[in-house]
C-alpha cells in the first residue's frame, strides 16, 4: 500500500470515529461558557467533585476488564466468541458495581460533606446510580467501537458526552443549585444506560463464558490495570481534591472550568484514539514506519492546536462569566497536560501494552502521582490554583517520560524524539510568555506567532506531507 493510500485509509477511519468527538467539541464550546453564567463557582465545583468521585468508583468497578476487552477482542475472529467476551466482562464489572453501591451507602455522610459541604442522603444514591449507568455505557460504547459501527458509536458518544453536560446545564437554568444538577446527572446516566443495554439485549448472555484458560489470561491482564487506573485518577483529580481542602469549593469551580476549557485540545486525542489502539494491535508487527509517520503528524497537530488555543485565551475568556475570570491565568499552563497525554498515545509507550507489562504502567503512574503530590504540597499553599496547574503540567511530563522509556524496552517505532521535545519546549515557552506578558498585547502575540512559525519549520516535512495529501485529494475530487 502506498503512503498516500495508507494515509487516506487512516484518515477515513479516524474521521469516521471522530464525528461524535467533533460534535461534542463544537457543542461543548457553547455549553461551557453558558455553565459559568448558570452556576456559581461553588456550585460548579460541587458538580465537578461529584463527577470526580463517581468516576473513581467507576474505574474500580471496571476491574480493568474494559481495557482487557479491547486488548483481547482481536484474539478471535468468531463473532460468538467476541460477544461472549463482552458479556463476561460486563457481568463481572456489574457484580463489583453492586458491591460498590453498598459500600457507598456507608460513606454517604462523608462523601456529601466533601461534595456539597453538608450531609445529604441523596448523594450516596446518586453516586450509586451514576456508577451503574456509567459502567453499562462504557462497555456498550466499547463494543460499537470494536465492531467499527461508526453510526452507533457516534450516537452513543454524543449521548455520553454533550448530552450529559446539556442535561445538567438545562436543569441549572430551571434551578441553579448543585444538588439539582447532580440528581439530573444520575437520572440521565441511568436512562441512557438502559437504552443502550436494551439495544444490545439480544446479544448478551451472562450464562456463556470463555474457557478457563482464556478467563485466566483475561484477569492476569486486567487486575494489574486496576491500581494503574486508580493512580491515574488520583493524578488527574488531585488538584480538585487538594483545592477543596486547602482553599474552598469556589476555587475548585474556577480550576475545573479552566481545565475543561484546556481539555478542548484533547479533541485531537479523542479524534484518533478510538481508532488508533485497535489499529496498533492489528498492525504493530508490519507497519512501524507508517506508525512513526503518524507519531510525528499527531504530535505536530496537537502542539499546533495548543499554541493556537493559547493565542485565543483572551477571546475564549471573553465569553466566560465574570466569577471565573481568575482562571484565565492558569488556562495556558493547563493546556500543557492534555497535550502531553495526547502525545503519550503515539510514542513507544504502547510497547508496554503490546508486551502486556502492565506493572510498568503502574510504576510510571505512581512516579507521576508522587511528583504531582509533592509539587502540589509545595506550590499550592503559595500560589493556589496557579501552583495546582504547574504541578499538573510537570507530573504529566514525568508520566510521558517514564512511559516512553519503559515502552521502548519492548517495542520501538519512533526513531528520534528531537522534534517532539523541541515542540514541547515551544509550548512551554508560549504558556510562560502568555502569563508574563499578559498586559503587553502586541509583544505577546508577536512572540506567539514566532513560536508557531518555528514549530512549522521543525515539522516542515510533516507539513509538506499533509499539504501533498490535501492537494492530491482535492484534485481527485475536482475530477469527479
Amino acid at each position: 500500500m502506498s503512503d498516500n493510500s495508507f494515509v487516506k485509509k487512516f484518515i477515513k477511519n479516524v474521521t469516521g470515529f471522530s464525528v461524535g468527538t467533533f460534535v461534542n467539541f463544537g457543542l461543548g464550546i457553547l455549553i461551557l461558557p453558558i455553565s459559568t453564567y448558570v452556576f456559581k463557582p461553588e456550585d460548579l465545583g460541587s458538580i465537578n467533585l461529584f463527577i470526580t468521585y463517581y468516576m473513581f468508583f467507576t474505574y474500580f468497578c471496571y476491574l480493568g476488564l474494559d481495557q482487557a476487552f479491547v486488548r483481547f477482542y482481536h484474539e478471535t475472529n468468531l463473532p460468538s466468541e467476541r460477544r461472549k467476551l463482552f458479556s463476561y466482562c460486563l457481568k463481572y464489572s456489574l457484580i463489583i458495581t453492586g458491591g460498590a453501591f453498598v459500600f457507598i451507602c456507608f460513606l454517604t455522610s462523608y462523601l456529601s460533606e466533601e461534595i456539597l459541604g453538608y450531609s445529604n442522603i441523596y448523594i450516596g444514591i446518586c453516586l450509586g446510580i451514576s456508577l451503574t449507568g456509567q459502567v453499562i455505557l462504557r462497555y456498550c460504547n466499547l463494543l460499537k467501537r470494536m465492531e467499527c459501527n461508526i453510526v452507533a458509536f457516534t450516537v452513543q458518544a454524543l449521548l455520553m458526552g454533550i448530552g450529559l453536560k446539556a442535561s445538567y446545564v438545562l436543569a441549572g437554568i430551571w434551578k441553579d443549585d448543585a444538588l439539582t444538577a447532580i440528581v439530573v446527572i444520575s437520572v440521565y446516566n441511568l436512562f441512557t444506560a438502559l437504552v443502550f443495554i436494551f439495544y444490545e439485549r439480544k446479544e448478551i448472555s451472562f450464562t456463556n463464558r470463555p474457557d478457563r484458560l482464556f478467563q485466566k489470561s483475561l484477569f492476569q491482564y486486567s487486575i494489574p490495570l486496576v491500581p494503574i487506573t486508580l493512580v491515574s485518577w488520583l493524578n488527574s483529580s488531585l488538584p480538585q481534591l487538594l483545592l477543596n481542602k486547602l482553599a474552598d469549593i469556589s476555587s475548585v469551580g474556577i480550576y475545573t472550568n479552566a481545565a475543561n476549557l484546556a481539555a478542548m485540545v484533547s479533541i485531537v486525542k479523542e479524534g484518533f484514539a478510538n481508532y488508533w489502539m485497535p489499529f496498533v494491535y492489528e498492525n504493530y508487527k508490519t507497519e512501524q514506519e507508517k506508525m512513526a509517520q503518524i507519531h510525528h503528524i499527531i504530535t505536530f497537530i496537537t502542539i499546533l492546536t495548543g499554541l493556537l488555543l493559547i493565542m485565543a485565551t483572551d477571546i475564549i475568556y471573553f465569553f466566560i462569566g465574570k466569577s471565573y475570570q481568575s482562571g484565565k491565568v492558569i488556562f495556558p499552563i493547563l493546556i500543557i497536560s492534555p497535550i502531553l497525554l495526547t502525545i503519550l498515545n503515539v510514542t513507544d509507550s504502547i510497547g508496554i501494552s503490546i508486551a502486556k507489562k502492565n506493572h510498568l504502567q503502574l510504576i510510571a503512574y505512581t512516579i507521576s502521582a508522587i511528583v504531582n503530590i509533592g509539587l502540589s504540597a509545595l506550590l499550592m499553599p503559595l500560589y493556589g490554583i496557579l501552583g495546582a496547574a504547574a504541578a499538573t503540567a510537570l507530573s504529566s511530563a514525568a508520566l510521558l517520560g517514564c512511559m516512553t522509556v519503559f515502552g521502548r524496552k519492548y517495542y520501538r517505532f519512533v526513531h528520534s524524539y528531537k522534534k517532539m521535545i523541541l515542540g514541547i519546549l515551544l509550548l512551554v515557552c508560549a504558556a510562560i510568555l502568555n502569563g508574563a506578558l499578559v498586559n503587553q498585547f502586541f509583544v505577546r502575540y508577536g512572540l506567539l506567532i514566532v513560536l508557531i512559525v518555528v514549530l512549522i519549520i521543525v515539522y516542515r516535512s510533516e507539513c509538506i506531507r499533509i499539504a501533498e495529501f490535501i492537494r492530491i485529494e482535492y484534485r481527485k475530487r475536482k475530477k469527479q
